[in-house]
């Protein structure tokens, strides 16, 4: 039995706890074959600032603009740990975020059960924590391993909750009759003991953390604020009188967001804000049906799917039930807080963690995300928990174990597709076909793989949904090339460049085209523009030189050539291109050096081995020349223009 004061776990709540956690293992143990994928690529695998832990401030930061943890420090560094950890092998990141993903339970289990009644607090608390937990919607921010930066965040808003509970039980609180919720035999302490003023302490650290973690956190002071005057002191001037000091340093924590905002220029790389098509208007009509569609994702999550896009909604005829829907909900949750019922706090939960990024102020790149749901599903668990008991009592656990195992089983369906990049991309176009960019992204893969047509019919339906995508334009058009449809090819690059002047790999790809077709001069333009927007990349300085080689301009080609050294000293192609062009010229000693490099990085390429033997014979070095001709056909024995060499040197 549980002390008098029902604030102990007792072996019913440890074994409560336990099952939480075994459920989460169970449930997630999949997500471990999980591979990298979209943002996990920019943000992890090619993200310079994760590479090193010291200096620890150094890895704080991301050295890649386009990461997603771009202004969010406290997630960069946990990615650095996992780094040093595992380098790229997946299984550190996994298991990582499956660990914050369970103890984010635990807390919230902890919250639940001390704000009920002893009656109700452990089933219900068990149901709560148990059905958030394995709930599939959780799978995005879980198994995607970069929305690391959304359930760190819930777990330290968890915390920042928790600790203040913890905090709060040191003083006075609500007298018995005061609200259904409240525990009436909670102990009344007089004054703060230093373990209380510890909690206090976690709370405004956690929320500090939380800050550095993602910008969802800003609203966490609000929600203890709410917390204090609902279920603990009945009176909003009350908590600010009783902890005023408290509430000062943890609304204090929005100066480490604000400081962070600011270092991105308050976009976040373009991913946020007032641009790209999406006005405040625009992004609250699309954002008014994305919560409805939420609610009914936390009742039946089926079909979830791994990217929304970036659709926006403009006509509000389109929203009108949801708008009615809504504004119930808000008048019913205004009211609620009013008379300090638990159900008003639960709508306030619901709607200020949807808040920052599902109000009025656009996330471009991505209007709806699954993600986003994370902390707010906490609502909806707890009124199914609280449901559950009205109707059963204390036989509550078990149905709520029993619907929790079918969740658990679709969350480890769900996570299975996490393992394939093409599956999961594949599955997301088919749930969500109106994303042009899942049919990007599956076209990518299937281009990679080999299946040019099947990609080629991706690039294209993706341009049927959003004609204006230059990167689909450059996409489609490599994928032609590769089916030697020229002329098709460089009707897309020009499409893309007409749309987006300034990308350069679509100049480049122009380049390669028309070089393809014969059209050196046009070739070389397109290169050299794509160049100048690419100046620090060594294979395209490469293709230049061979182009211009080609051409007849072998001191520009030279230029050319020794940039692409400079940018990459062990490419040996370029060095074996510039010992052609130096030897073209006759800088035949210059040309020897060269080939000579590129033998000694690897002896097993014959062609080195033959433009070495023609850079010696015009140098007169015959006996030399020989020896290098006679190497290149032991390695290639068919191999003609060599062969014919040889004879040359061995008659002259």
């Amino acid at each position: 039995m549980p002390p008098p004061n029902g604030n102990r776990l007792g072996w019913p709540g440890a074994f409560a706890a336990g099952a939480i956690a075994a459920g989460g293992i169970w449930a997630y143990a999949g997500s471990f074959r999980g591979a990298f994928v979209f943002d996990d690529l920019a943000t992890i695998r090619d993200n310079p600032g994760i590479r090193h832990l010291w200096p620890w401030w150094e890895s704080l930061l991301p050295h890649n603009a386009q990461s997603s943890a771009s202004g969010r420090p406290v997630a960069n560094f946990t990615f650095a740990l996992n780094y040093g950890l595992s380098g790229n092998a997946v299984w550190s990141y996994h298991a990582l975020n499956l660990l914050i993903h369970v103890a984010a339970g635990l807390v919230l289990f902890g919250i639940v059960r001390r704000t009920l009644k002893p009656d109700r607090a452990l089933p219900v608390a068990f149901a709560t924590a148990l059905l958030w937990t394995l709930h599939p919607l959780q799978t995005e921010a879980v198994t995607y391993l970069v929305q690391r930066t959304e359930s760190l965040m819930g777990l330290l808003y968890l915390l920042t909750l928790y600790g203040f509970i913890r905090y709060s039980e040191g003083g006075a609180r609500l007298p018995p009759d005061r609200g259904s919720a409240l525990r009436p035999d909670h102990p009344r302490e007089p004054g703060r003991t230093g373990a209380h003023r510890g909690w206090a302490w976690l709370s405004v650290a956690s929320c500090a953390l939380g800050m550095g973690t993602k910008e969802v956190m800003v609203t966490a002071p609000l929600a203890v604020f709410l917390y204090d005057r609902t279920f603990v002191t009945g009176s909003a001037a009350r908590s600010w009188r009783e902890r005023r000091s408290f509430y000062l340093v943890l609304t204090a924590t929005w100066l480490v967001l604000a400081v962070l905002v600011a270092s991105t220029g308050g976009t976040r790389g373009g991913t946020a804000g007032f641009h790209a098509g999406a006005t405040p208007f625009t992004y609250g009509l699309t954002q008014v049906a994305a919560i409805v569609y939420y609610l009914r994702l936390c009742l039946w999550p089926h079909p979830l799917v791994f990217d929304y896009g970036a659709g926006l909604i403009s006509d509000p005829r389109a929203v009108v039930f949801p708008g009615l829907l809504i504004a119930i909900l808000l008048i019913v949750t205004v009211l609620g807080l009013i008379r300090r019922s638990g159900w008003g706090y639960l709508g306030a939960w619901f709607f200020l963690t949807l808040a920052p990024t599902s109000s009025i102020v656009p996330v471009a790149t991505q209007t709806m995300a699954e993600h986003r749901l994370y902390l707010a599903l906490a609502a909806p668990a707890a009124a199914a928990a609280l449901g559950l008991y009205a109707l059963l009592g204390r036989r509550s656990p078990m149905a709520a174990l029993t619907l929790a195992c079918l969740l658990g089983w679709a969350t480890a369906r769900r996570n299975a597709l996490y393992a394939s990049p093409q599956a999961l991309w594949a599955d997301t176009a088919a749930a969500y076909p109106v994303n042009d960019r899942a049919h990007t992204n599956l076209g990518t893969i299937l281009l990679k793989n080999g299946q040019v047509p099947e990609a080629i019919a991706q690039f294209q339906t993706a341009l049927r949904i959003y004609p204006s995508d230059p990167v689909t334009h450059l996409d489609l058009g490599n994928a032609l090339m590769q089916l030697d449809r020229g002329e098709e090819a460089m009707a897309q690059f020009r499409a893309a460049l007409q749309v987006e002047p300034r990308l350069a790999p679509a100049h480049l790809s122009l380049g390669q085209a028309l070089a393809l077709a014969g059209r050196l001069p046009e070739a070389i333009v397109e290169l050299e523009a794509g160049l100048s927007l690419q100046p620090a990349d060594a294979p395209t300085q490469n293709g230049v030189g061979n182009l211009l080689l080609r051409s007849g301009r072998s001191e520009e080609a030279i230029v050319h050539y020794r940039a692409a050294l400079r940018l990459d000293p062990g490419y040996l192609e370029a060095r074996n291109n510039l010992g052609i062009a130096l030897t073209s010229t006759g800088k035949f000693a210059e040309a020897v050096e060269e080939l000579t490099a590129a033998l000694r990085a690897d002896p097993s390429v014959p062609e080195v081995h033959y433009n070495l033997g023609n850079a010696l014979r015009q140098a007169g070095r015959k006996a030399e020349a020989i020896a290098e001709f006679q190497a290149a056909l032991r390695l290639k024995p068919e191999y003609p223009k060599a062969r014919r060499a040889l004879e040359r040197a061995e008659s002259e």
